[in-house]
């Protein structure tokens, strides 16, 4: 017989997926994402996440499903029960200490296993509380893994697809020398097979999921002592970390309550993601942690994470460079990165018209009689 807990997160998910309702936040207690397959712990019975998202996969054939887990613990049943499951991304941020922290598990090599590898990402932070994460960590976390793997790009680039496969636009020009639509047929090579002769799939340049459930635990809430995490993420954090995963599944995303032991932490950082939710703004992040760099602890666990998922997520190599600055500085990037892709293609336009416009491609008229010569 299900608890009311597992029907309250199955009933969200089934809404939000059928297109009844926009998106949801089940509010539950006890939390779940602990609780394995055959055990129950970390006060745990019960993993109403897991549980609705494999109902979903059952009752209403959904391909492809996102599992964020932003709990300060990494959620060791969730991981267990999709660990070889391709349809289902586990992606887990948490407070790991090179598992000296509960529950030990989800360091950054545990990738998935058979067809499911690949489909396990923890960003694992490590290095204690000197200094505790916080918004600017976990932003930085969200720009160069989490946002890059989950969102569906629209339109990849000429220069972010050759700098995915290790070949530059103006390379691979200067190789064929032809237009953009001959240039294909020049190399005898179809897009897929590039991506296949690079043991790439085009399927893994980022995972566009159809349902988003969302394991939100606020013990990462600043107002936790350390032993129940220690961490300073602000409610607006959080909120705006909401606000970004709509940009996923067409904004069908659940929230489902997990951890956190501070009743004015749970409060604030849930109206936050509700207000989200809504569609109204959250509160605005504080300008100090906008400017701050994540510490060296968090980049050098981005950096690790990155290296390691690189090979199957290829589209992170180009955010990976957004962990070493602030969230200002990143978007200030990202602009004149823009740019900068827009000028390349105006010019590898400019060169493709300036070929066809040199002599060996213009008619050549020196030896041809001119029409005073005809006349005599």
């Amino acid at each position: 017989m299900p608890s009311i807990l597992e029907l309250k997160v199955q009933h969200t998910a089934r809404e939000a997926a059928t297109g009844d309702i926009k998106n949801g936040f089940a509010i539950v207690r006890p939390p779940g994402h602990h609780a394995e397959t055959s055990q129950a712990m970390g006060f745990c019975f019960f993993n109403s996440v897991a549980i609705a998202t494999r109902l979903l996969q059952q009752r209403l054939d959904v391909r492809k499903i996102l599992i964020l887990d932003w709990d300060v613990h990494h959620g060791n049943g969730t991981q267990q029960m999709f660990y070889d499951d391709p349809r289902v991304l586990y992606l887990s941020i948490h407070r790991h200490d090179d598992g000296n922290f509960f529950p030990g598990t989800g360091g950054p090599t545990e990738c998935g296993v058979g067809e499911g590898l690949g489909r396990n990402i923890n960003v694992a932070w490590s290095g204690g509380l000197a200094p505790p994460m916080g918004d600017a960590e976990y932003l930085a976390a969200f720009r160069t893994i989490v946002m890059p793997v989950a969102k569906k790009q629209v339109g990849l680039s000429m220069v972010e697809m050759f700098d995915v496969v290790g070949m530059s636009v103006v390379k691979m020009f200067n190789l064929v020398g032809s237009s953009i639509a001959e240039m294909f047929d020049v190399v005898g090579l179809s897009i897929v097979e590039i991506f296949d002769k690079k043991c790439l799939s085009l399927r893994l340049l980022e995972f566009a999921p159809d349902v988003v459930m969302v394991s939100a635990g606020f013990d990462a809430a600043s107002g936790h002592p350390p032993p129940l995490g220690g961490y300073k993420v602000s409610p607006a954090c959080f909120g705006h970390m909401t606000q970004q995963l709509l940009q996923l599944a067409d904004g069908k995303i659940v929230l489902s309550l997990e951890g956190g032991y501070d009743l004015p932490s749970i409060c604030d950082a849930a109206q936050e993601c509700v207000r989200a939710l809504l569609g109204d703004e959250p509160s605005p992040l504080k300008e100090e942690e906008l400017k701050k760099t994540p510490c060296q602890n968090a980049i050098d666990t981005l950096q690790k994470t990155i290296a390691i998922q690189l090979s199957h997520w290829p589209c992170i190599k180009r955010t990976a460079h957004l962990a070493l600055c602030s969230a200002m500085d990143a978007v200030q990037k990202e602009h004149e990165e823009s740019e900068t892709v827009t000028a390349m293609a105006g010019l590898s336009m400019q060169q493709q018209t300036s070929a066809l416009q040199t002599p060996e491609h213009s008619r050549d008229t020196s030896e041809e009689p001119m029409d005073q010569d005809d006349a005599k």
